[in-house]
């Protein structure tokens, strides 16, 4: 039997453990919905944070004329600072427009599609001058 003493420490864990599997099942959901009906855009990447056992992609992109910012983990992506203020593709749902993913293998360098995708001249002459 339990002792009364250790059933609130279990019950910490065990909250803890489905509060971290239910996180766990939220996000694989967006990855196969943003795989499914995932739209695309053009994003800039705005910055790139480093810490010791993360890091994060500070994008800016704009859908509908409305400019959002956003950030997904970095720790698999294949990007450095050199990518800052460069633009790429994006996946982005619907109804979660902040709910974002990059492929940063499809560098955008179309200067018209940039353009389209609404942003101004000046954030493209900010990528020449890197």
């Amino acid at each position: 039997m339990i002792k009364k003493k250790n059933i609130i420490p279990l019950l910490i864990l065990l909250a803890f453990i489905i509060f971290v599997l239910c996180a766990q099942l939220r996000s694989f959901q967006y990855e196969n919905r943003l795989k499914r009906e995932g739209q695309s855009a053009i994003g800039r990447v705005d910055s790139i944070v480093r810490f010791p056992k993360s890091s994060a992609v500070f994008i800016s992109y704009i859908i509908s004329n409305k400019k959002y910012n956003s950030f997904e983990s970095a720790l698999d992506k294949k990007i450095s600072s050199e990518d800052v203020g460069r633009f790429y593709e994006f996946r982005y749902l619907l109804d979660s427009p902040k709910i974002v993913r990059g492929n940063y293998f499809k560098e955008i360098t179309d200067t018209v599609a940039i353009l389209n995708a609404g942003f101004s001249r000046e954030e493209i002459v900010i990528l020449n001058k890197n």
